[in-house]
């Protein structure tokens, strides 16, 4: 018997079954002792308290592997049974075979053990450490208690085959096999049966029994022949008197020999490998080729994404990942397949299963953590199998590469195209993807830092997918999401603040955007409380938000680089203002107001020495003069552009310089400024001297008159300044940034509950 649905937390470090599984004992690969342990329906928790409670439970346990576990192998033995497991069930569904639930139950509970184990290795265990746990353990010598089988009360050995194991057809017929010399790590090519899969480093097959050899420290005797008469010929090294071969078998996709001996149904447990890189190997393969249809697969498909993120969770400081996990990463044959299955899982937001009715041992088991508990709160997740599949994609996409190296992931990510495109199917497209459904799922999920974090790496990455989403005439259904975040960015984290500027950015880099906003009517936006806007262009909106957080920052953050972004994505889209709103207007010259008195003063301290240094050492310390007048001219420019291009179109503006006038004088005398003031210059003097008889005109009537002085306005009176346009630009080590973002983001996760690692 295996552990019940009702068993408590507490109860599991008295189960005799998991207190064999970590004691010193090895247990064979085929003993009946894994169906018994594997067979229990358990509420395994999806939630990251209740993890962290399942942990905490579990800790006596899992010590015991760590002084046990090297000795006795268990570990690398579950870890074989998972990776047999699973490759049987992708033979299934490949050969277009139905997945029966019972073997999805048993490679999830396989899995599930496997985590927990890992995750408190990965803990409490140096790389050094870690490894040892992942290797078979050494032979125990002739006369030791190990080597003799346990007999049990019934006087059969503990080592017993499980003959409840599923029986595969024609494994008695050996593949035919190609053998190169010159090539590792491949798969045994031909057969007859199954659809084609590839699985790396995994397999290591005799030759008596007429399959290639994988594992590079296998020799086998120069006479063997295989089945399709392929002969092995010598080097001429010698051991025991025959001579000998290392053999490796190649082919890029074929189906793998079941690692069933050809004349019993017994497991053979030299021939599945059971490391770490096997597991993640097998792990890609899952994700890449099994659907998550039937709450089985759906179970099975979300602790595949939560194995892997623990796996790779030695990565979360930003250092290469241990014990050579990292080559198999990097080289990932189906990395295009396993980033879209997890931008098709992000894409559908599959719903958990519901909890079945029909009792027994299914029953209760796949509600594990699906079922919401009472007090769910607002951050509930609705759909663990689209978050957690966003999360490992950004970890998968932004895995840490030696400078040189190709991750695969990114690679498959930035040369995704729109399924509809023409060349989609060309040999530089690295899948076809329904776009519009990506598009509209990330602008619903936007409020999120994981899919800010999405949008940017397809428009800063996949040049595509960039100008599909700068075709939408939709458009403001992903810029609205992104002003509402950053009007609320106290309460941001900044790094999200920082991501949603550059995209900001990055789309005010296409001059058909800044055109597009500034022609979509907004006719209200409820979100923003300062005053009610009534009718605003989205680009006007935009302005004002920006604005808003040039403002926050220089009272809160006091950050140089998000200053930057800020005004450089409003200099891009200076030339483009079109009908600024009159509240985004009077903004932009209270923002130039605010920093003026401030500019002014460090002027007047600039004149006495002494005072400076003071100034500097306390409120002023961020804001030296040269730093203020800088920003003065971006402003100064923005306005230029916007006049030099759209003033006719923007009389909203015209009225606020006028308004502002008193303190835009004085910058017309100093040289810095002179050359950009002359343009501002002469639109305030012409539109003036129209209203010096109106000193008493309401506001409409001073637009009326602008308005009338607009139609005398001499074009191409004002003088050409050179286009105002900033370009983003990734920093050469920007994963210094990324890898501890997203690993902040995966520690936050309400499902997730990983600690700092001590491996590597």
């Amino acid at each position: 018997m295996g552990i019940t649905a009702s068993t408590a937390f507490e109860s599991l470090n008295q189960n005799e079954l998991l207190l064999r599984l970590v004691s010193s004992e090895p247990v064979e690969l085929n003993s009946s002792f894994w169906s018994d342990l594997l067979s229990f329906s358990f509420s395994a928790p999806l939630k990251s308290e209740d993890t962290k409670a399942l942990a905490d439970a579990t800790r006596p346990l899992c010590s015991r592997l760590v002084d046990n576990g090297v000795a006795s192998g268990n570990l690398y033995t579950l870890v074989q049974l998972f990776v047999w497991r699973c490759d049987l069930l992708c033979h299934a569904h490949q050969s277009g075979e139905t997945i029966q639930d019972e073997m999805a139950l048993l490679t999830y509970n396989s899995l599930l053990l496997i985590r927990q184990l890992t995750q408190h290795l990965l803990t409490n265990c140096t790389e050094d450490e870690l490894q040892n746990f992942f290797n078979p353990p050494a032979p125990s010598p002739p006369n030791s208690p190990a080597a003799v089988p346990r007999k049990t009360q019934a006087g059969s050995s503990a080592g017993d085959v499980d003959r409840s194991s599923p029986t595969i057809r024609g494994a008695e017929a050996a593949p035919a096999c190609q053998v190169d010399s010159t090539s590792r790590g491949a798969m045994v090519s031909g057969g007859s049966g199954g659809a084609p899969y590839v699985n790396q480093a995994r397999m290591m097959v005799s030759a008596e029994s007429g399959y290639s050899v994988l594992d590079d420290d296998m020799d086998v005797p120069l006479t063997k022949v295989f089945a399709d008469g392929a002969v092995v010929r010598p080097t001429g090294s010698l051991t025991g008197g025959t001579t000998t071969r290392k053999i490796v078998a190649t082919a890029k996709k074929a189906p793998r020999p079941i690692p069933y001996s050809a004349s019993s149904d017994t497991l053979a447990s030299d021939r599945i490998d059971g490391s770490a890189e096997s597991l993640l190997d097998s792990l890609c393969l899952a994700l890449g080729v099994l659907p998550a249809d039937g709450d089985m697969m759906h179970g099975l498909i979300v602790e595949c994404m939560q194995m892997f993120l623990v796996l790779l969770s030695t990565q979360q400081d930003g250092r290469k990942m241990g014990f050579a996990l990292d080559h198999l990463v990097m080289n990932c044959n189906c990395a295009k397949d396993v980033v879209k299955s997890l931008l098709t899982y992000f894409v559908k937001q599959p719903a958990p299963p519901v909890k079945p009715t029909t009792g027994g041992i299914l029953d209760g088991l796949w509600s594990m953590v699906f079922t919401p508990s009472p007090d769910a709160k607002k951050s509930e997740v609705l759909s663990p199998l689209g978050h957690l599949s966003l999360h490992l994609l950004l970890v998968l996409t932004n895995y840490f590469q030696q400078r040189g190296q190709k991750n695969p992931f990114h690679f498959s990510l930035c040369f995704m195209a729109d399924d509809r495109d023409r060349g989609a199917n060309s040999a530089d497209v690295s899948f076809p993807f329904h776009l519009d459904s990506l598009y509209n799922t990330m602008c619903t999920q936007l409020t999120q830092d994981q899919a800010t974090l999405l949008l940017y790496l397809l428009l800063h990455s996949n040049y595509r997918v960039a100008g599909y989403i700068l075709s939408r005439t939709d458009i403001d259904n992903m810029v609205l999401p992104l002003l509402h975040m950053l009007y609320t960015a106290e309460e941001q984290n900044q790094q999200h603040i920082y991501m949603m500027l550059i995209v900001a950015l990055i789309l005010t880099q296409d001059e058909q955007f800044n055109r597009a906003v500034h022609e979509i009517e907004l006719k209200s936006v409820p979100w923003y409380k300062e005053r009610a806007l009534g009718s605003i262009t989205l680009g006007s909106l935009l302005v004002l938000v920006i604005l808003r957080t040039i403002q926050y920052n220089m009272a809160k953050l006091r950050d140089k680089f998000l200053h930057n972004n800020c005004l450089a994505a409003l200099a891009n889209m200076s030339a483009s203002i079109r009908n600024i709103h009159p509240f985004a207007a009077q903004r932009l010259l209270g923002l130039f107001e605010g920093l003026s008195k401030k500019h002014q003063r460090l002027l007047r301290l600039e004149s006495r020495s002494k005072e400076v240094k003071e100034a500097k050492d306390t409120e002023e310390q961020a804001w030296d003069v040269s730093a203020l007048e800088e920003v003065l001219r971006t402003i100064l420019e923005i306005i230029n552009a916007a006049l030099t291009t759209m003033l006719v179109h923007n009389p909203h503006l015209i009225y606020a310089l006028l308004h502002h006038q008193r303190v835009l004088s004085p910058y017309s005398t100093l040289s810095q400024f002179s050359d950009i003031m002359s343009n501002i210059d002469m639109v305030l003097t012409f539109f003036s001297s129209r209203l010096e008889d109106s000193s008493n005109a309401s506001v409409d009537e001073v637009l009326a008159m602008i308005a009338r002085g607009v139609r005398q306005w001499p074009h191409d009176c004002l003088a050409r300044f050179p286009d105002l346009r900033f370009k983003y630009v990734e920093e050469e080590h920007s994963e210094e940034f990324f890898i501890p973002y997203i690993w902040q983001l995966v520690h936050t996760s309400p499902l997730l509950s990983l600690k700092k690692t001590t491996a590597g």
